[in-house]
């Protein structure tokens, strides 16, 4: 979804797109600093693993591919990077309210039911205190796939150079 928005915000001569990572979850931080343990350790070797390890039929659903297209990406990527980056998420979270209240661009909050990472009781927080959001969309893991045309529809309202859904 980020790379579509960042070619669709591209094409439409939007100058900023922020995906926002907030962490108010305790779990997420532990999950990020082993993370970042392991590839510090390891480097991108247990990423190229992981095609080698039988997929369960039944987490095909879209946070499971999701998950699945992360890994495949990371064991590409320098693990140096991959560590720092992990270890950035680990110590990030949401501003203080004042700051977040004083951003006043239009704003489109994508959350899905069960993301442990991005729960949606963030979104929720994020919708009630950011000044000018134009739409919180929250779904069910399978329908990912609609936030594209949620987010050409947002781009839309803001007129910023008609019709987007060509660009993806």
């Amino acid at each position: 979804v980020e790379r579509v928005a960042r070619e669709l915000g591209r094409a439409a001569g939007v100058s900023e797109i922020v995906f926002y990572n907030t962490r108010t979850r305790s779990k997420q931080a532990s999950v990020y600093r082993r993370q970042a343990w392991l590839s510090g350790t390891f480097g991108a070797a247990p990423y190229r693993l992981l095609k080698f390890l039988p997929t369960d039929a039944r987490l095909d659903d879209a946070r499971h591919r999701l998950s699945l297209t992360t890994a495949r990406e990371l064991a590409h990527a320098n693990p140096l990077y991959v560590q720092a980056a992990l270890r950035g998420a680990q110590q990030s979270d949401l501003p203080s309210t004042g700051t977040l209240r004083q951003l006043d661009m239009p704003t489109i909050i994508f959350s899905w039911e069960g993301d442990r990472t991005h729960p949606v009781s963030t979104a929720k927080i994020l919708a009630d205190t950011l000044p000018n959001v134009q739409s919180l969309v929250i779904s069910k893991p399978g329908e990912i796939s609609s936030w594209t045309d949620k987010l050409c529809d947002f781009l839309d309202l803001l007129n910023v150079g008609g019709r987007h859904r060509s660009a993806a």
